[in-house]
């Protein structure tokens, strides 16, 4: 499966670009879940030194959203418990600090 991720703020200037497709192989008679395709991304951009994990939570400052195919935004609180759908895109931005 093919898993689009866009970048907002601060990722979108470490990462130069602000989107990316990475390739996550199906896991047998299932989708995979939103950490695993975190996981995936994490890897393919290891030179980069992003973390948008740690271990199997979001990490601090990290924010994370489903793009759905009518343009809706979700936040997802927990990568694990969510899977991953055809056609759907993660949006991932850092949150703002202060007040």
């Amino acid at each position: 499966m093919k898993l689009h991720f866009e970048f907002l703020t601060v990722f979108r200037q470490k990462m130069g670009r602000d989107s990316l497709t990475v390739r996550l192989a199906d896991p047998p008679g299932r989708r995979p879940t939103v950490l695993e395709a975190l996981e995936a991304l994490e890897s393919s951009v290891a030179s980069k030194g992003l973390r948008f994990l740690d271990g199997a939570r979001v990490a601090g400052g990290v924010l994370i959203f489903r793009r759905s195919s009518t343009g809706a935004l979700e936040r997802i609180r927990d990568p694990e418990d969510e899977s991953m759908e055809p056609g759907e895109n993660l949006v991932l931005s850092v949150a703002m600090e202060g007040g």
